[in-house]
């Protein structure tokens, strides 16, 4: 069974409705501390506020002081420690938002985490641009005409076949960043096969 959950980062708040609308309508809203003034602003109230505390403001202590779980340790981003708080609750499938913008060094970092992350829960990063997710097997995914695809191996040496595709892989092997990027679906869906591979895909939005 799954559960499902929302983290708001606070990176660039989402702009586009169908964005706004995921945090609206979650059925659980982790929010990273210092992105609580966003929420106040489009008067979006989270279930817990998750985070070492360094960026949330004082003002807000006292509204939300029975929502606060405060972790300390340095060791991990603020996004980790609200990702590993759902999964020690049981959430299975979360999806985060606020992740990218701001910084283009926290963004590279907060994407390459689902690599990490989807070894525990199924997991997508939702920005106002596109969604970031991450497969461990030959796996066929939604499209439609046109979306614009990128995709990224952590495995140098792993072949990648697909279908449905404008630019067929046919057996590339990803042994730099840019080797699967810019690519676009011809159909409704299109596949991806490999073996002893992670692969991060971008699927844009239209």
């Amino acid at each position: 069974m799954q559960q499902e959950a929302v983290i708001i980062a606070n990176g660039q708040f989402p702009k586009k409705g169908n964005v706004i609308d995921i945090l609206k309508e979650s059925e659980y809203l982790v929010c990273c501390d210092g992105a609580i003034e966003h929420l106040e602003r489009k008067h979006i109230s989270p279930d817990i506020i998750v985070g070492d505390l360094d960026s949330f403001p004082e003002e807000y202590y006292a509204k939300y002081h029975n929502k606060i779980v405060h972790i300390e340790e340095q060791d991990t981003n603020d996004l980790s420690k609200a990702f590993n708080y759902l999964v020690e609750k049981g959430f299975n499938k979360i999806t985060i938002l606020g992740a990218t913008g701001k910084r283009d060094d926290h963004t590279l970092a907060n994407i390459s985490l689902l690599y990490n992350y989807n070894k525990k829960a199924e997991t997508e990063i939702v920005t106002d641009y596109g969604r970031w997710n991450v497969i461990d097997k030959s796996t066929e995914l939604k499209s439609h005409v046109g979306q614009q695809v990128s995709l990224f191996s952590n495995n140098r040496e792993a072949q990648m076949f697909s279908e449905g595709l404008k630019y067929p892989l046919n057996g590339m092997i990803f042994d730099e960043l840019w080797k699967g990027t810019l690519n676009e679906s011809i159909s409704n869906s299109f596949s991806i096969e490999f073996k002893d591979a992670q692969v991060l895909i971008f699927r844009e939005f239209i």
